[in-house]
């Protein structure tokens, strides 16, 4: 175009034809399909100038668009919303040529919408606009893909639900579009489908009890599932044998009632759609149940289960345990006894549940409220403790107990008498709850013998008469040469048969070594034997049967022996030729000589050796002496000994 200046092209808008150059000449094209189109849809222009030459488009022309641009291309798509200027420019007969058309492009955004299935072969449809799809005029639904609705959308401003109602049919899937129009067919919007299923008509949407749960005398729990968001209300059926409101709603799945517990009470939950139709459970019943206390029984009776649902079983639980007592099939059977273990003065609690099969195809579980009772014992007679033993274990008396064969019960008592003596007063001690092993911690087993009586308590009430005493074996010296223990029997119903003297050297220097002493209760170790120097005793009591107690350790220890002669006459006769120092329970030994002045002659550490009476080779003066004896016996223990003796020749 020589005959526009490109400052001229810079400055003028060239759609107004005011600001045209004079010397240019009108062009002519159309925009085919509209001048108003979608987003991503095509256009095509067509040059209604035949004669012009050059033609080309600019499809976003503005001001001061450089116009030795352009497209030879008749088609375009927008990608973007929005008003658009196309420039036609090109020559005819040797004359610029310009032509201008505006577009509208709009948003063919896609409409969201939910769908929801009534009982009746009826849908609802829940439009949701948003600010870019308010801007078409109005919104299509085709229901099946033949029959079409459209909707104004100021209309669907006010009401943004639209029902529709399939005929009668064996067809239960149906694909629901929904799309935007704008300025009549000018643009249509992005399709969106969404694929429905009617369903059964008596089962969509209806609710699952899935507990019923009587708490207490006055208070039942009903659990609920339910296809649909929406609330749900619970029924009661009344005296006359209607089902009527409650007043109640729920949404998260539970209901707590309170009403009268101690009847039978029978509940539907009921939850409509959102055209309106109600669907609702099968109707539940509570389980009354009540215990009686008999001696060494309690029956059980509960009101049979009159729900609507298939029956499957009833399931007994006694004291919350995991397992049933019992499982009955007859939907009929309304008692059971139960004589399992039934204890005095222990409390029972039962619930009785019943299980049957619901609409859904699960199960519902109906459980009634606890009932408690009180255990009666019968009339047996109360045996006697059947055995007793006492030992030391870890410095403390343990008493095991067999508790009596006749009359026993799971919870019972033991009373614990004390005293320092078989024949002495007992004092009470403990008493211990359903346990047949106690330890006395307040014992020092160390410093005497303890003897226990044990008195047995069944939990009806009955006692036994004491057991007769048992005591414990007190080991001890009388002798610094021996040991010594009691002879009081540590067990009961048998008799000591004989003892056993544990060894167990202080000095780690050997394994633990046993002797049967019979019935001896004093023992002397072999004082020569070096081994013996500390050792730690244990007595163990023999019964007959294999049955055992130990007593308390005791170490007897002997002091390290230093034996030093009074004279010795080195004269080389062989006989007391060296002054020796010998003894026992040693392992490190020092001998030193002096003389009156205090000046050592000799030293040995060699045990057994001893002075021969020379002084650096020549034979000492005959007379006094003095000697030093340092040893360290085989406990670690030092001690020095010290004397005078006479060398004579």
């Amino acid at each position: 175009m020589a005959f526009i200046s490109l400052s001229q092209v810079l400055a003028q808008d060239l759609c107004d034809k005011a600001q045209r150059p004079a010397t240019s000449v009108e062009g002519d094209f159309t925009v085919l399909p509209s001048t108003t189109v979608c987003v991503g849809n095509e256009i095509q222009v067509a040059n209604q100038k035949l004669q012009a030459q050059s033609v080309k488009y600019h499809y976003n022309y503005k001001p001061g668009d450089d116009l030795n641009g352009g497209s030879v291309s008749t088609k375009h798509v927008y990608t973007t919303a929005g008003e658009y200027k196309i420039l036609q420019t090109g020559s005819l007969n040797g004359t610029g040529m310009l032509a201008c058309r505006t577009v509208q492009v709009l948003n063919n955004s896609k409409i969201d919408f939910s769908v929801k299935p009534c009982v009746d072969r009826t849908v609802v449809i829940d439009i949701n606009l948003n600010s870019e799809t308010r801007k078409y005029d109005k919104v299509r639904i085709s229901w099946d893909g033949v029959s079409l609705e459209e909707v104004a959308i100021a209309d669907l401003e006010k009401q943004p639900t639209r029902t529709h109602t399939y005929p009668a049919s064996t067809r239960l899937t149906y694909d629901i579009s929904v799309f935007g129009v704008h300025k009549g067919n000018a643009c249509l919007g992005i399709l969106n489908t969404l694929s429905v299923t009617i369903g059964s008509a008596s089962n969509n949407n209806r609710p699952v009890v899935t507990t019923l749960t009587t708490r207490d005398d006055k208070t039942i729990i009903l659990q609920y599932q339910v296809t649909g968001s929406g609330p749900v209300e619970l029924h009661q059926k009344n005296a006359a044998g209607d089902y009527t409101p409650t007043g109640q709603t729920s949404t998260n799945g539970t209901f707590t009632v309170q009403t009268d517990a101690k009847k039978v009470q029978c509940f539907r939950v009921v939850s409509k759609d959102v055209c309106g139709n109600a669907a609702s459970s099968e109707d539940m019943c509570s389980i009354v149940a009540d215990a009686k206390a008999e001696t060494k029984q309690n029956p059980i009776n509960w009101t049979p289960y009159t729900g609507s649902s298939t029956f499957l079983r009833y399931r007994i639980f006694r004291n919350g345990a995991a397992n049933p007592l019992t499982n009955i099939a007859e939907r009929a059977t309304s008692a059971y006894v139960d004589a399992d273990n039934i204890d005095c003065n222990v409390q029972y609690c039962y619930s009785v549940v019943a299980e049957v099969t619901n609409w859904a195809g699960g199960r519902t579980i109906i459980t009634s409220a606890p009932t408690c009772v009180t255990g009666i014992g019968g009339g047996d007679a109360l045996g006697e403790i059947q055995s007793v033993l006492v030992s030391v274990e870890d410095n403390y008396p343990r008493l095991v107990v067999t508790t009596p064969a006749v009359g026993g019960t799971t919870q019972y008592a033991l009373a614990i008498e004390r005293s320092d003596g078989p024949n002495g007063l007992f004092q009470p001690l403990s008493t211990i709850q359903n346990t047949n092993v106690f330890r006395d911690e307040t014992a020092r087993s160390n410093e005497r013998s303890y003897c226990y009586r044990v008195t047995y308590q069944n939990n009806c009430g009955m006692k036994s008469s004491p057991a007769p005493p048992v005591c414990t074996v007190w080991l001890t010296s009388k002798t610094p040469t021996a040991i010594d223990w009691t002879a009081d029997a540590p067990f009961f119903p048998q008799d000591v048969s004989f003892y056993t003297v544990e060894f167990i050297d202080s000095l780690g220097r050997q394994a633990r070594e046993h002797m049967n002493v019979g019935g001896n209760t004093h023992f002397e170790p072999d004082l020569d034997d070096p081994r013996l120097q500390a050792v730690r005793f244990r007595i163990i009591a023999n019964a007959g049967n294999g049955t055992v107690s130990y007593s308390n350790f005791f170490e007897l220890r002997q002091n390290a022996k230093i034996f030093a002669p009074d004279v010795f006459t080195p004269n080389g006769d062989g006989q007391n030729d060296e002054f020796t120092v010998i003894g026992k329970y040693w392992k490190k030994f020092t001998l030193t000589i002096f003389n009156r002045w205090g000046e050592t002659l000799y030293q040995t550490t060699e045990t057994g050796k001893g002075w021969d009476g020379l002084i650096n080779g020549q034979p000492a003066e005959p007379g006094t002496y003095i000697y030093r004896a340092e040893i360290e016996d085989n406990t670690g223990v030092r001690s020095v000994k010290r004397g005078t003796f006479l060398l004579m020749r």
